[in-house]
């Protein structure tokens, strides 16, 4: 009898809880994910949460940071420095593995996570609460102007000259760019180390993408993947012209002792 009354009770909870997020919803479009999946979002979303930095800089840069109700724990450790709009908001822990219990108290209309983090967990325990999961990258040069379009689109038409702005600014960059490129009569060989010693660039890595790009030849082009682990002995049987090392810093005085060697 307790467990029928509990069962009621609950029920009734997540009618009056999904009724007040309906209360404030808006058309849903559907709009193409970095998976290739064909997605259900809200359009223009008014309650956004992201886990990831580069999210986050995009929305800023479309003029929708005012519609941002939680972001991921990077964000927040970087409030003072990087991100000073964020300081208003909660956090929802770290971008791979979110507090759903925090999540289901901001009431959002959209979440926009990394394609593979957090896994589909996420979009199964937020379905019951009608939050929707657009799942972006924003890391790829290949795929990023694509995915700018994609989350204009989610936040509406007020969005949508903002991101035009930027698409046509980007695109003349690149043609700049790419035009000295071919005006170059060598193409250099790069071996990139990413983050981690020994996890060489591969193809579907941006830094890879990047390189590929610009016209040089990536020596770990030949995983097909993000990273191929390798030995020093593989890194110097590559004789590369260049040897890019990626990077990151988790505070000024990191940077500091980084940029001063």
């Amino acid at each position: 009898m307790r467990y029928f009354v509990a069962t009621i009770l609950f029920s009734l909870f997540l009618s009056l809880f999904l009724g007040t997020l309906a209360d404030g919803d808006s058309p849903l479009i559907t709009v193409e994910d970095a998976l290739g999946r064909q997605v259900e979002v809200p359009s223009p979303a008014q309650r956004i949460v992201t886990v990831s930095a580069a999210t986050h800089e995009f929305i800023r840069l479309l003029g929708c940071a005012d519609r941002l109700v939680g972001a991921g724990q990077y964000v927040q450790g970087h409030a003072s420095d990087l991100f000073p709009e964020v300081q208003r908001l909660p956090s929802v822990g770290h971008g791979f593995t979110p507090n759903m219990e925090i999540l289901a108290k901001l009431r959002p209309d959209l979440i926009i996570a990394w394609a593979a983090n957090p896994g589909p967990d996420l979009e199964r325990s937020l379905a019951p609460l009608g939050v929707k999961v657009l799942r972006l990258n924003f890391s790829r040069t290949d795929t990023i102007k694509r995915e700018v379009a994609v989350l204009a689109e989610a936040l509406g038409q007020d969005a949508r000259p903002l991101a035009q702005k930027y698409l046509t600014w980007v695109g003349g960059l690149e043609e700049e760019l790419l035009a000295k490129v071919n005006q170059s009569p060598k193409r250099p060989s790069v071996l990139i180390e990413q983050l981690t010693e020994f996890a060489i660039a591969g193809q579907l890595s941006s830094a890879g993408v990047l390189a590929k790009t610009l016209g040089a030849t990536n020596a770990g082009e030949r995983f097909p993947g993000q990273f191929g682990s390798v030995s020093n002995e593989w890194i110097l049987r590559q004789n590369p012209d260049y040897f890019i090392k990626m990077f990151a810093w988790r505070n000024q005085e990191d940077a500091t002792k980084l940029l001063t060697m």
